[in-house]
């Protein structure tokens, strides 16, 4: 009951660096079925794993052809989205349930085509997604408006972590602020700086539903009381897993680099589910990533006016280019599900316009701890900075000798205040469970075959 496409197919050969065998993919047939109108690609990989993804793609005229965008094509299964072995004897198949997503579509090969393309494993596409819920399964889509229901919704707030790809492989850049920029502090020294390799970062902190729900472990956040607080960020963490929390990380990120996790902890669990390496940001992929390839002192292009307050609870500085932006003690009764203590508390994430990267609450809402030792010495000024890692020992301040925040919070009026894409700050040590402090993932931009990750539990 289904009908061949005889032309408008289209087989993808991945380009790349040279190397011993690419992925190539033979696409063998496009079709629709005739009762339920779902479209099933029949396809071969072969040569070398691949992530493999499918847009389907109508004629704009001529000989140019544009996707129908991935909010048209959200309902894909089978060999579709993840990474998978070449075998040329496999006929791998691909149905995207049309229906659900485009009522009434009909196959035309005159004006439809399905474009298969194998991504190699060190060039994977733009989004990628672990699912907590299913061990095996981590998969690849082509943008955010691929992600099943869209990115911006409960799922990727709960059971699985959405992540974008920050293309920052040999961009030289300029960290830190200059002089003039309002809220300046001392740690802030302008520096040029130069990632060597692309990245994976969370589009969201880490919430209190997928820190319980990974390890299985008790909800010690601070702020629990609003009704939406499950996909608020998690916070009052430790670094290290100790007896009643499980930690953040642990380890000695300077000697060991990000090899060096210690059992139980979230990120450590979060690899052995997934099979990914996942680690925190250094301070460095944060700020580029918040700058989205802007230099002013906000990522929407402008150099806010702050204005110093006084309230009932306490001071602070804002402005109304920082309150569309970010949570901060000055806005938090904007929204309408904010129960917090004294006016200060977290908020659910996603709720603020994300930056030009699709990243979401990059500033405000509560600080994303980094790898790097937090010091206020600043940077070598004028001196290229290759993929920098902080400083080579904590601080001998018993107040600042923890690891760096970034972002600002809508927690702590003193500590939040000044939202910047360079703010720059902690406070404590490495195991002081702050309230207005959580974080967000990173991983290296190589993917992973699901089905060969191994399943680990909470210790």
């Amino acid at each position: 009951m289904s009908r061949r496409l005889a032309c408008g197919l289209a087989t993808v050969v991945a380009a790349g660096a040279v190397r011993a065998a690419v992925p190539t993919v033979t696409v063998l047939s496009t079709a629709q079925d005739a009762e339920t109108s779902a479209v099933t690609v029949q396809y071969v990989l072969t040569g070398a794993p691949a992530v493999m993804t499918v847009d389907i793609q109508t004629n704009a005229g001529g000989n140019a052809w544009a996707s129908i965008g991935g909010v048209h094509q959200r309902h894909w299964a089978g060999d579709v989205n993840r990474m998978f072995a070449p075998d040329a004897e496999k006929v791998r198949k691909a149905t995207w349930v049309a229906d659900v997503d485009w009522p009434g579509f009909v196959l035309d090969d005159s004006k439809v085509r399905a474009v298969v393309k194998a991504w190699p494993q060190d060039d994977p596409p733009d989004y990628m997604v672990a699912d907590l819920t299913a061990p095996t399964n981590v998969c690849y889509y082509l943008d955010a408006d691929f992600l099943p229901g869209g990115v911006n919704t409960d799922p990727y707030k709960t059971g699985k972590i959405a992540l974008r790809r920050i293309h920052a492989a040999n961009v030289v850049w300029m960290m830190g602020s200059p002089d003039s920029e309002e809220g300046r502090t001392e740690g802030e020294v302008l520096q040029p700086v130069k990632l060597t390799e692309d990245y994976y970062i969370g589009v969201f902190p880490v919430t209190q539903r997928q820190w319980v729900r990974l390890l299985n472990a008790s909800n010690l956040s601070s702020w629990q009381a609003s009704p939406d607080h499950w996909i608020h960020p998690v916070t009052s963490l430790t670094w290290n897993n100790t007896s009643n929390r499980k930690g953040i990380r642990g380890g000695d990120w300077i000697a060991d680099g990000h090899d060096g996790l210690q059992s139980g902890t979230f990120l450590d669990v979060l690899r052995r589910r997934t099979g990914v390496k996942f680690d925190l940001p250094t301070s460095a992929q944060w700020e580029f990533a918040c700058r989205a390839g802007t230099m002013t002192a906000l990522y929407t292009g402008v150099a806010p006016s702050f204005t110093s307050y006084t309230d009932e609870f306490g001071s602070g500085n804002y402005s109304a280019e920082t309150d569309a932006v970010g949570w901060n003690a000055h806005n938090n009764a904007e929204d309408p599900n904010f129960v917090g203590t004294s006016g200060l508390g977290s908020h659910a994430v996603g709720l603020k316009p994300p930056n030009p990267w699709g990243l979401y609450d990059m500033l405000g809402n509560t600080w994303d701890t980094c790898l790097d030792w937090y010091s206020t010495a600043g940077r070598a000024v004028g001196t290229l900075a290759v993929d920098p890692k902080g400083p080579a020992e904590k601080g001998t301040s018993t107040e600042y000798c923890g690891h760096v925040w970034r972002g600002g919070d809508s927690c702590v009026h003193r500590y939040g205040s000044y939202l910047r894409a360079a703010r720059y700050y902690s406070y404590g040590n490495e195991d002081a469970t702050m309230s207005c402090t959580g974080f967000r993932v990173v991983c290296p931009v190589t993917a992973v075959h699901s089905f060969e990750a191994t399943e680990g539990g909470a210790e």
